[in-house]
């Protein structure tokens, strides 16, 4: 998903304690981004903006060593929690005003999408038809105020602006960044609910479900962590060795990376949220899964033993001997496999089963005279920019227990004012999903 973006200096930016992943993302897996020129030198030390330290959940725990995570028997792992599928829910549909199940509005583009919506509206259809075939905005709407109003707005007029302001409402604008951090922190919701609305059963498909919560986690904030820089060019250009010359389009270090997978999936056994492209094209995913090996730098054959794969800098002919790390006495060669969730289009299925993908990368480490990594240089695509929610937080506080079957005024009237905005009460939503995902 893409959008344009005027940004001074990302690379300085630090999320707050609190951020609003609408506001880093801007409700787009894919986006176009501007930022600053910088050196074109840049060298294979892991920068002050881009330390796994600053992502991973216990940085006092982490380990840097790569014989240490030998021996931990770190080369491979996998989350406790395997993250789930759902829509990115495309804004040029509706977003989560998007009537999946009406074969004659799910394909259309927005103007047309809205234009269907308005002659055939939710509030004709609750009072005379069935309302399982609304939208998962419309539904929640209904529950909150007994019409369709605010918060299904909200969902249509985010694709009206992009459709005033540049003539087009672009394909792959979206949510996932919602999505990526609902599926690590939410359990999945699976089984169709209902609830009841002025005497009238609302049946909430698990993919409604899903969609409120993906809603919920792109427009709420929360406390988080993120790391690494963007790339703002299509085609940045690259030096001798084929790399960017633009500090962002290096993205995250190799070196940081394998600090990351390692210890926050290995070790702490959570997911971590990666862009999973190095260009300016921006692709939110959870990854839940990796392992790796050795290769000789010198040679670019396979080896068993962290031993002979590591080349002593100085001792060959290494083409990026220019950009080393200053305290670099090793180089090893990596290549790695990862596993993450990918989207998938919303049904009225029970138990959907979730998509995912895998990358290899492919890339060396540099490490210091006590083997602890200093760095390194990718040799395939890569991931971007990193970052994952706090442990344990939800969006807009903790979630207060309550009956969605029976709401009372004060929790109507706040749910009403959120959607004013275009967000969810994460209380309301939290109860739908906790009913969806009851084994």
């Amino acid at each position: 998903m893409k959008r344009l973006i005027i940004l001074a200096s990302f690379l300085s930016f630090i999320p707050p304690a609190s951020a609003t992943p609408a506001k880093l993302f801007q409700s787009a897996c894919r986006r176009n981004i501007m930022l600053a020129s910088t050196p074109d030198k840049i060298f294979s030390p892991i920068l002050s903006d881009d330390r796994a330290e600053d992502l991973v959940d216990r940085p006092d725990l982490m380990v840097k060593n790569l014989q240490k995570m030998d021996e931990l028997k770190l080369r491979a792992g996998q989350s406790a929690d395997i993250p789930w599928s759902d829509s990115y829910w495309p804004i040029a549909r509706g977003g989560l005003g998007q009537r999946y199940q009406d074969e004659d509005v799910r394909y259309l583009e927005w103007k047309d999408a809205f234009d269907y919506i308005a002659k055939n509206p939710a509030d004709v259809i609750f009072r005379d038809g069935d309302p399982s075939i609304l939208a998962p905005s419309e539904k929640y709407d209904l529950m909150i105020s007994g019409a369709v109003s605010g918060f299904t707005k909200a969902q249509w007029t985010e694709g009206r602006d992009y459709l005033e302001t540049t003539g087009r409402v672009e394909g792959w604008m979206g949510s996932c960044h919602g999505w990526a951090a609902a599926s690590m922190m939410m359990k999945e919701p699976k089984k169709k609910t209902q609830v009841t609305v002025e005497g009238k059963n609302i049946l909430f498909y698990p993919s409604d479900v899903k969609g409120l919560a993906t809603g919920l986690w792109a427009k709420g904030g929360f406390p988080m962590k993120f790391i690494g820089g963007r790339c703002n060019l299509q085609t940045p250009p690259v030096d001798r060795y084929n790399r960017s010359r633009n500090r962002s389009c290096l993205d995250t270090n190799p070196g940081t990376w394998h600090m990351v997978v390692v210890n926050q999936i290995g070790q702490s056994r959570r997911p971590f949220i990666m862009d999973a492209r190095s260009t300016y094209e921006v692709w939110n995913h959870p990854v839940y899964n990796y392992s790796y090996s050795y290769y000789n730098p010198e040679t670019n054959e396979g080896s068993p033993t962290l031993e002979k794969a590591k080349v002593k800098v100085g001792a060959w002919n290494d083409p990026r001997s220019l950009v080393r790390a200053e305290n670099a006495k090793w180089i090893v060669g990596i290549h790695m496999t990862v596993d993450y969730a990918v989207e998938n289009e919303p049904s009225t299925e029970e138990h959907q089963l979730s998509q995912n993908s895998s990358d290899e990368y492919r890339y060396d480490l540099e490490l210091d005279q006590n083997g602890e990594i200093v760095g390194g240089e990718w040799y395939t695509d890569h991931p971007d920019f990193l970052w994952v929610p706090s442990p344990g937080v939800f969006p807009g506080g903790q979630p207060v227990l309550l009956n969605p079957d029976q709401l009372t005024s004060g929790q109507k009237s706040a749910a009403k004012k959120l959607a004013l905005e275009g967000k969810l009460s994460g209380s309301i939503v939290n109860a739908i999903v906790v009913r969806s995902a009851k084994e």
